[in-house]
This record gives C-alpha cells, sequence and structure tokens, in this order.
C-alpha cells in the first residue's frame, strides 16, 4: 500500500514539492481535502503517511476498489489521473 500511496504523493504535490492550498508544513502531499473543508493537515511526516495508508486501505480496497482506474474515479476528477499514477509506479514518472 505505501507503493501507491507514494506515487499518488509524487503525482499530486510535483515530486513532493508542493502542497495544497500553499500551507507550509501540512504534510499533505495526496491533495486530501478536510472533511469540514480546506485541506487535511498533519503534524509530522510520519503521521501523514500512516493515516493516508490507513486512508486508501479503508476508503478504496476495503470497498473493493482495487485497481487504478476504480480508485482514480473516486480520487479524482482527471480522467487521466490512473495513467499519470501507473507512471511512477513503473517508475517512469
Amino acid at each position: 500500500m505505501w507503493k501507491l500511496a507514494w506515487a499518488i504523493g509524487r503525482h499530486e504535490s510535483a515530486n513532493f514539492t508542493a502542497c495544497p492550498g500553499g500551507c507550509k508544513n501540512s504534510h499533505n502531499y495526496w491533495g486530501r481535502k478536510a472533511k469540514s473543508g480546506g485541506w487535511m493537515c498533519w503534524e509530522s511526516d510520519e503521521e501523514a503517511w500512516a493515516d493516508q495508508i490507513d486512508y486508501l486501505q479503508r476508503r478504496y480496497y476495503g470497498r473493493g476498489l482495487t485497481t487504478l482506474e476504480e480508485i482514480g474515479s473516486v480520487y479524482a476528477g482527471d480522467p487521466g489521473w490512473a495513467a499519470k499514477v501507473r507512471q511512477f509506479l513503473s517508475g517512469e514518472g
């Protein structure tokens, strides 16, 4: 699961260089929105990674969504998302 979280993070954060909404030190490499609005923020990278992996497990794999196309249809609005993330998984990104 960590490889998927890593590939999504590389894609969503421009290779771990940007976080959404310009919130520095948010540790939000995945562009996750907060339930209350705005963006998710974590205190540390360790906390962020653990939560993202749990989130992917619960929200996608736990519901039977296991391919990048299935996950992308819920995770992202971009129809090309799966192909972009796949490039990072295959080492081409």
